[in-house]
């Protein structure tokens, strides 16, 4: 008599990501996605809309590395421990310069190179823009320093979380924020607490980063609330102790290449 058995093979969630395109907000492209591991030879479960699951993973502290032709590469660090509780975190990948861009999309494209005039692989690049007129997001109310919360207008509806901006006016030193989580109506929370007080009006500049690939180059995509927006960009690379900075007029539905940045070490 033949006999039949039935087995259950439970697994533990370890780590969950969710990859989130930069640009679109939406899932990243994955024909040339690799999501993995750096120490360990497990290979996550993709899990569709950007998902990716790791399970049953030994304690220890484990380096994901996540690369792609159409974005930069990132990695990131986490750890696991013995109890049932899992990690889990949204990552933003940034559009690299072979990001399948459309006609029309908003790009600021350059190249950065050291100071012997090879290409600064990997050097960090900050972009800021500041308006002529119109500005779409401000501050509501007065923020104390010290302040874990802000109140905003914005002419675009909610302001994105990924969306990281700067806080200056003539009077007060500028200030990176970034959001902490959602919003109870127009209040914001804070990822760190202001340095500075900042007066109801301030505009929230938005700060867009990414990086150079391994030939220096670099692109800026715009965000697409700035449609009809005319303004200036400061576009700022560093990489140690080295910085070059350039700036133009931009307007929204227009490409624009700013050529080689320079980078010089401080004298």
């Amino acid at each position: 008599m033949d006999q039949h058995f039935q087995v259950r093979i439970r697994s533990v969630l370890s780590y969950a990501v969710r990859l989130v395109d930069m640009y679109t907000r939406g899932t990243p492209f994955g024909s040339s996605l690799s999501v993995r591991l750096a120490n360990h030879p497990q290979v996550p479960v993709c899990k569709g809309d950007g998902w990716y699951i790791f399970t049953d993973l030994p304690d220890g502290i484990y380096t994901l590395t996540i690369s792609s032709l159409e974005y930069m590469d990132q990695s990131v660090s986490f750890s696991t421990t013995g109890s049932t509780s899992y990690s889990e975190r949204i990552i933003y990948l940034h559009p690299s310069p072979t990001y399948p861009f459309k006609v029309g999309d908003f790009l600021v494209r350059g190249r950065a190179c050291v100071e012997d005039g090879s290409p600064a692989e990997g050097a960090y690049v900050q972009a800021v823009i500041s308006y002529e007129r119109d500005a779409p997001v401000r501050l509501a109310e007065d923020a104390d320093k010290e302040a874990t919360e802000l109140i905003v207008a914005s002419k675009k509806g909610q302001v994105d979380l990924a969306d990281a901006f700067l806080l200056e006016t003539p009077t007060c030193k500028g200030t990176i924020i970034r959001f902490a989580g959602p919003p109870s109506g127009r209040v914001y929370p804070l990822t760190e607490p202001l340095s500075f007080a900042y007066p109801r009006g301030t505009v929230l500049l938005p700060l867009l980063e990414t990086n150079c690939d391994d030939r220096g180059e670099f692109v800026v995509a715009l965000p697409l609330f700035l449609e009809k927006t005319h303004a200036r960009m400061k576009i700022e690379v560093r990489q140690e102790e080295a910085a070059g900075f350039a700036e133009l007029s931009i307007q929204a539905g227009t490409n624009h290449s700013i050529g080689i940045i320079q980078m010089n070490r401080p004298k």
